[in-house]
């Protein structure tokens, strides 16, 4: 039997909050009334911390890594599940301090008190504090964490995920993306495709009823933003497999045929200038915009030979985007594109 204090209790029962393995209301009383914070953890609490986090974290991926897919490793491309495709040896996570010290300002109420350099911390490190917002999303400690967790503004996958709660400010943050491209970093944007399709198809077919200009300017510069540098990122590392979120979006929002309306019909242009509405427009279709550049991939997909470098990349993404009729979606996006030029 492990002993713990009423602190430590309570860490560990946010952290299972955090990890997806309990509700988020059994950590609203803690949140409410705060306990101050030890001068230290016990021994038995960082155990079961460390248990809990090897354990939770593992079963969170692996609950989104088990479908058999197709992406590349180096030169080639491998199908298999998660741990299939990748040595289980190679997707180990390290958490440095700042994991633990995020969780004792997260559970005394004093978050903020020391926050990070982005480049300290360890894939493990964002991938909790990127699980935390999300468990902790539509609460009270939501705000906390977006106005006082300054990684979370500078980590790719938050970014990814959640651009409208963590969209641009009057002071845009440096985006490090650099964990996220290779070795485990990628392997777990890998399992994430299908989470980021989800959102992302959300936060589309929300802008239906979106009157605020500034709200949908706003999402727009984010995304234009993030989703620019992401493509950067994985293109330069050459991992446009790891683009399949995109297509995967794109096949759900074009499915009905939408028109531009879907997008800027609620919009409220009183009073705008007509110099202004163009741009306004353009920001509302900052995703549909994103067609263009993924045309592009597969123009230069289908130029390489099998005697090219990059010729298993190239036919992965051709199948990949033949998989979701790509033509006919970039053909939709560029037509809806047209269709607010004369506006």
């Amino acid at each position: 039997m492990r002993s713990v204090s009423r602190f430590e209790a309570n860490l560990l029962q946010v952290l299972r909050v955090v990890l997806h393995q309990a509700p988020r209301e059994q950590a609203a009383l803690i949140f409410h009334k705060p306990s101050p914070r030890p001068a230290c953890l016990s021994r038995d609490a960082v155990a079961l911390i460390q248990d809990t986090l090897a354990k939770g974290c593992v079963q969170y991926l692996a609950r989104r890594g088990w479908m058999r897919q197709r992406y590349l490793r180096g030169a080639t491309s491998v199908h298999g599940r998660l741990w299939e495709r990748t040595p289980p040896g190679d997707l180990g996570l390290m958490f440095s301090k700042h994991a633990l010290e995020f969780l004792v300002q997260l559970v005394s109420g004093s978050l903020g008190t020391s926050v990070p350099e982005i480049e300290e911390t360890t894939v493990g490190d964002r991938l909790l504090f990127y699980l935390a917002f999300d468990a902790l999303e539509r609460t009270e400690a939501e705000a906390v964490l977006q106005k006082k967790w300054l990684p979370l503004h500078q980590d790719g996958l938050c970014r990814l995920v959640f651009l409208e709660e963590l969209a641009e400010g009057s002071t845009p943050y440096r985006i490090d993306w650099s964990v996220w491209m290779v070795g485990v970093g990628a392997s777990i944007l890998e399992t994430l495709q299908e989470d980021l399709a989800q959102r992302w198809t959300l936060l589309e077919r929300a802008k239906e009823n979106i009157g605020a200009v500034t709200r949908v300017r706003k999402i727009g510069v984010t995304q234009t933003r993030v989703y620019g540098e992401f493509l950067d990122a994985i293109d330069t590392v050459r991992r446009r497999d790891l683009a399949r979120c995109f297509l995967v979006t794109a096949r759900r929002l074009f499915a009905d045929g939408p028109n531009a309306r879907n997008w800027i019909g609620a919009l409220d242009l009183r009073g705008e200038r007509l110099a202004d509405r163009r741009a306004i427009y353009q920001e509302s279709l900052a995703f549909v915009r994103q067609m263009d550049r993924l045309q592009t991939w597969q123009h230069e997909a289908s130029a390489v030979t099998y005697f090219d470098e990059g010729y298993h990349a190239s036919q992965l993404w051709k199948a990949e985007w033949e998989c979701v009729d790509g033509d006919r979606l970039s053909a939709h996006a560029c037509a809806i594109q047209h269709e607010v030029e004369p506006m």
